[in-house]
């Protein structure tokens, strides 16, 4: 649909949105533009100008062509046809570091610190898988950039442009504290191991995953109500539905929420990550200087060999990467709410920027399977021995079956008496 039949059904809705004359800048930006895609679903705010003029709505669809538009027509449309391909890698590879997780062999010659660092890294597998299961739809949803959200029927995507926002950020704000749940507990595991045992205990970091986990959900309530389906009544007796800003989105309260989010969600994580991390590599580096200086010493090379030198380098990549993609999306969403870019090109720049931080936020809950495999020694045996096994025993079982087959196929002669 080029921009001239986008401009066309629009003044068509207009006659239909009219007869509630609630037809805002906000609402027209709806219609005709994409149906709320990754980037604005994840901190969408909408304009209240109220407008009834037909040259308002020629002017508002005109103003937003352009080489902007187009450019972030492009992304939008590049990203929604990656954006499943990373969520299905992710998937199949969070499955995997489930599978290979909760062997036995990797809980094997751990002690309790360590229990409950691995403790961590499945929770941390289990909001990931959460993260791509959820945001699989939003593919999709950008891969139709330009066409109407109208709809005859209320339907699964009708309900996911409505709630997808609350359930999205949801496990995003999860997997970034169980993140720095798990950073830190390690940091003090590694750092300061006498107080170790009471605050990093296998015990302690369930409960710190429980808590971590009731008050994700609980904070992320309010994005539930951030969109509604709004029914409209058209001539001829037609009802269609349509996402629609929700009312929490009108209080006062709600910029304080979404600073407040930016805050609990960006810059207090990235300050934590950033100076456990720091910590991390410091005792690492001090660990290995040590262990070079006691070479012959047997017990110190087998002292690294069963404790913190299998975790420790894990959750420095996990964290480094964090660092990488996710903080960028999270601090963008800070200035935009301090700066309130929302007018003119600066608005469709500053959405290409919030495009593309957001699908890389979508890599790094994807990304983990690599860190695993490239870093854990212990977790890549352990997958090599899970295929090899499988192989080993789909081998014996077509093995078995074909010689039970020839068995049976094999005439069988019997003696006769004269």
């Amino acid at each position: 649909m080029n921009r001239t039949e986008r401009i066309m059904m629009t003044l068509q809705m207009h006659a239909c949105f009219k007869v509630y004359g609630e037809l805002s800048l906000g609402g027209v930006e709806t219609l005709s533009n994409t149906s709320f895609t990754t980037m604005r679903s994840y901190n969408s705010t909408f304009a209240t100008t109220t407008t009834d003029s037909i040259t308002e709505v020629l002017t508002a669809s005109l103003i937003r062509s352009g080489n902007s538009k187009e450019t972030y027509q492009i992304v939008n449309r590049v990203i929604g046809y990656m954006l499943p391909i990373v969520l299905v890698f992710g998937f199949l590879g969070n499955i995997l570091n489930l599978i290979i997780l909760t062997r036995k062999r990797m809980k094997s010659n751990l002690d309790e610190l360590e229990k409950s660092a691995h403790f961590g890294l499945i929770a941390l597998a289990v909001s990931d898988m959460m993260f791509c299961i959820s945001a699989f739809p939003l593919g999709f949803m950008n891969s139709q950039a330009g066409q109407p959200v109208l709809s005859e029927t209320k339907h699964f995507m009708l309900y996911y442009k409505v709630f997808h926002t609350g359930i999205v950020n949801t496990f995003i704000l999860m997997s970034t504290w169980l993140t720095v749940t798990m950073a830190l507990a390690r940091c003090i595991a590694v750092c300061y191991p006498l107080y170790a045992r009471g605050v990093s205990s296998l015990q302690g970091v369930k409960i710190s995953v429980s808590v971590v986990t009731v008050s994700c959900v609980l904070f992320t309530l309010p994005r539930f109500w951030t969109m509604k389906i709004r029914e409209f009544s058209c001539s001829g007796g037609l009802k269609v539905y349509s996402p629609w800003p929700g009312d929490i989105v009108k209080l006062d309260g709600y910029t304080a929420y979404l600073l407040l989010w930016s805050f609990l969600g960006g810059i207090i994580p990235f300050i934590l990550l950033l100076i456990s991390n720091i910590c991390l590599i410091r005792a690492l580096h001090q660990s290995s200087r040590m262990r070079r200086m006691l070479s012959e010493s047997t017990s110190a090379n087998q002292s690294c060999s069963n404790a913190g030198c299998k975790l420790t380098p894990t959750f420095i990549a996990i964290v480094a990467v964090f660092l990488i993609l996710v903080t960028p999306a999270e601090i963008l969403k800070f200035v935009d709410e301090i700066l309130k870019t929302r007018n003119g090109d600066r608005k469709m720049e500053f959405q290409i920027a919030e495009a593309v931080t957001n699908f890389l936020q979508s890599v790094n809950f994807t990304i983990n399977f690599i860190l695993y495999y490239i870093i854990n020694i212990p977790f890549r045996k352990t997958m090599r021995e899970l295929f090899t096994s499988q192989c080993q025993e789909t081998y014996r079982a077509i093995h078995s079956r074909g010689s039970s087959m020839y068995r049976f196929s094999t005439p069988q002669t019997t003696d006769t008496q004269v």
